[in-house]
């Protein structure tokens, strides 16, 4: 197993507004990406994010613009990043690709018996553990030996395996 020590990008107060903004336009990350990959996104292009009262703002090039729209068109540029929203021929290949809506318009297209073959996981392929609060997640750091653990406590503190042990993810 590969270890690798990554420091926080992002504030957790943007990465938790990011994720609020996210779960409000019922954008649902695939499994093993995180709000910090959005946001890492949103700044390539060219985008500033911050919050104000707890909130995402996000602005382009010095003007303004409504988190929602800049959710959407990032769910329409880079599909990728989310869990379908249709059943289009091959984007659907286990049911966590799928949020509820996505889950139903298949279930409507190709029945029962095609959802009851799909797989629930995609199989997990990660050799490498990212040593960051934002992304272990609490099962990651239980398997962990106890050298990586202590590393892990010295660069990040309490704090840092506090915001681990929360995340129940599998991923």
């Amino acid at each position: 197993m590969t270890v690798q020590i990554e420091e926080p990008k992002y504030s957790p107060d943007l990465i938790s507004a990011t994720e609020r903004s996210l779960a409000a336009h019922n954008l649902r990350l695939r499994a093993g990406l995180d709000a910090t990959d959005v946001l890492n996104t949103l700044e390539a292009n060219q985008c500033t994010v911050e919050t104000i009262g707890g909130n995402l703002a996000v602005s382009q090039n010095g003007s303004p613009m409504h988190a929602a729209q800049a959710m959407e068109s990032l769910a329409k540029q880079r599909g990728e990043l989310f869990y379908a929203r249709d059943t289009e021929a091959g984007s659907i290949t286990c049911k966590d690709d799928c949020d509820r809506a996505a889950k139903i318009a298949y279930l409507k297209a190709n029945g029962l018996d095609a959802w009851a073959r799909l797989p629930q996981h995609k199989p997990a392929d990660a050799d490498v553990v990212v040593l960051s609060p934002a992304k272990l997640t609490r099962a990651q750091y239980q398997a962990l030996p106890r050298e990586q653990k202590i590393q892990f406590i010295q660069k990040f503190g309490e704090k840092g395996v506090s915001q681990v042990m929360q995340r129940t993810g599998k991923k």
